[in-house]
């Protein structure tokens, strides 16, 4: 499984093409372990997850800067970009940090 993890990903199975509704794992169906197993049991989610709110926060965190300085929009475009992709790293490294 993902990650090394005993428990099977939500969502569709895998190995199956297109399976039937009835193919689905739901949370009411999921383990009690695997409800709470954590970062350490799919990393993958935990680092999208985690570049998702770096990137987020990294944008609006660059806008804003721009906004302050009065630069205007194009350069609070320009900055929320760049702050988009210092959230990527940012968002990342915290992953790996949580995985370990």
């Amino acid at each position: 499984m993902e990650g090394g993890c005993p428990h099977p990903p939500f969502g569709r199975l895998r190995g199956e093409g297109t399976a039937p509704p009835s193919n689905l794992q739901t949370f009411e169906n999921t383990p009690e372990e695997h409800r709470h197993a954590g970062p350490r049991c799919h990393p993958a989610r935990m680092t999208k997850l985690c570049i998702f709110v770096g990137t987020t926060v990294g944008g609006y965190a660059g806008w804003a800067l721009g906004e302050a300085l009065g630069l205007g929009f194009g350069w609070a475009f320009v900055l929320s970009g760049v702050g988009s992709i210092v959230g990527v790293y940012a968002g990342w490294k915290l992953a790996q940090k949580l995985a370990e």
